[in-house]
């Protein structure tokens, strides 16, 4: 199972392999490369840009599809990230799943990208949720197989990453204390008369 499975796109779009799940890409153009080549120096090596600087883009939308995921054991669900940005950050991108299910954290679907606080250009240097990646909660496989689109929100759709992640549900009694806080806020709020 994979508990913190990782792919990039260094290479061209196409299938690839992670702990026996598979991974497609589509929709990008056959030459989608990083900015730098393979045996050149990383000009972000060990930090968030190194990710977010190697998008593949295209201006139509592109898709994903995740399979052979096993079943999460119990007590246990996914949470999946796409990571999207380009290496000028300022594009954005729209995520949808097709097959498989899950919830926009936040009901954040989509990447508005902007530079870090006080850069004016180049990739960020720090991961910021509906800047650079959405996060799916709750995500629940179709037979092994989950699915979707990204969609340019201006010039260009773009993909860096995808990270998926076998999470543990809270336990019971943490659910139970959480809806009595919960209840007794809402209580609180109402009018008196």
């Amino acid at each position: 199972m994979p508990t913190s499975s990782h792919w990039t796109a260094i290479y061209d779009p196409g299938t690839y392999f992670n702990n026996g799940v598979t991974l497609t890409l589509g929709g990008f153009p056959n030459n989608g490369f990083p900015q730098y080549i393979l045996d050149e120096p990383a000009p972000y090596l060990g930090t968030p840009a190194f990710v977010l600087w190697q998008p593949l883009s295209t201006n139509t939308v592109a898709t994903f599809e995740l399979d052979n995921i096993p079943d999460s054991p119990a007590g246990y669900t996914y949470d999946l990230v796409l990571y999207s940005d380009n290496s000028s950050a300022n594009a954005g991108t729209t995520f949808a799943l097709t097959i498989g299910s899950g919830t926009a954290d936040q009901g954040i679907s989509q990447t508005i990208n902007a530079p870090d606080p006080g850069q004016t250009t180049g990739p960020n240097n720090i991961f910021r949720e509906g800047a650079n990646y959405v996060l799916f909660d709750n995500v629940i496989p179709a037979n092994g197989t989950l699915a979707g689109t990204g969609t340019p929100l201006s010039t260009e759709a773009d993909l860096n990453a995808i990270q998926l992640v076998a999470v543990s549900l809270p336990e019971p009694t943490t659910l139970s204390i959480a809806a009595i806080v919960g209840a007794s806020l809402f209580a609180r709020r109402r009018p008196r008369n």
